[in-house]
């Protein structure tokens, strides 16, 4: 896989994301879009396991909503499997932008039957990218988030600029079972970089400014007590 692996440069420079099918965002390509100052770039689709089907990202709906603080992607798909039949969706992406601290997912609108399973699980890859495969060879630090038939699992981390994702959402009928869904949402958590304080050439204009109010303050208090 190719990363830009560094701080997106401008909201200005991509649209702000929108509704629409995995397929719109992958075609996208590397400038993607912005949830606030967040950016969102780079989705591909990944092939499946042998012995799966795959699930056409045409057919997978995206909805962005969020903050800078909590960037979200809602995604949505109709999928069934009976027994004997696995349907797959794998796919990839980066976000950057602010400081990235944490990550968590959610499963739902699910329904399984004996032995049929739906399991989706994430891949991350913190401050750097993965190898070809999207999901080994990690050239930062590695983590991973699973939830089964519904649910949610989290993780935290130190702050990064940027993450490099790969989701799999899984049908499986099992050997006598059946399973469909459903919906999955990736959730990260987000903070600016540094609180913003007063530049250094600001301080003693304060300090006069509150100096000044000190002083009119004294004048008018003790103008008060002079008329008494």
């Amino acid at each position: 896989m190719t990363c830009s692996c560094a701080p997106i440069a401008s909201a200005a420079m991509a649209p702000a994301c929108v509704a629409g099918t995995l397929s719109d965002y992958i075609a996208l390509g590397s400038g993607g879009c912005y949830i606030g100052n967040d950016q969102l770039s780079s989705f591909q689709a990944l092939s499946v396991l042998a012995g799966s089907t795959a699930i056409a990202p045409v057919g997978v709906t995206v909805t962005p909503g969020g903050s800078d603080a909590n960037p979200t992607l809602l995604f949505n798909l109709t999928s069934a499997a009976q027994s004997n039949a696995v349907n797959d969706l794998r796919f990839t992406y980066q976000i950057g932008g602010n400081n990235i601290t944490g990550s968590m997912i959610t499963l739902a609108n699910t329904s399984v039957t004996a032995d049929g399973a739906v399991t989706y699980a994430q891949n991350l890859c913190e401050a750097g990218a993965f190898g070809s495969d999207g999901v080994s060879g990690c050239t930062g630090t590695a983590a991973q988030l699973v939830a089964l038939n519904s649910g949610s699992d989290a993780t935290t981390f130190p702050g990064v600029s940027f993450l490099h994702v790969s989701d799999d959402f899984t049908v499986d009928g099992g050997l006598s079972g059946s399973a469909s869904g459903g919906q999955f949402i990736d959730q990260f958590t987000a903070s600016a970089a540094g609180s913003k304080v007063p530049e250094p050439t600001m301080i003693p204009v304060l300090v006069v400014g509150m100096a000044l109010a000190f002083y009119w303050k004294r004048r008018s208090v003790a103008g008060v007590v002079n008329n008494l």
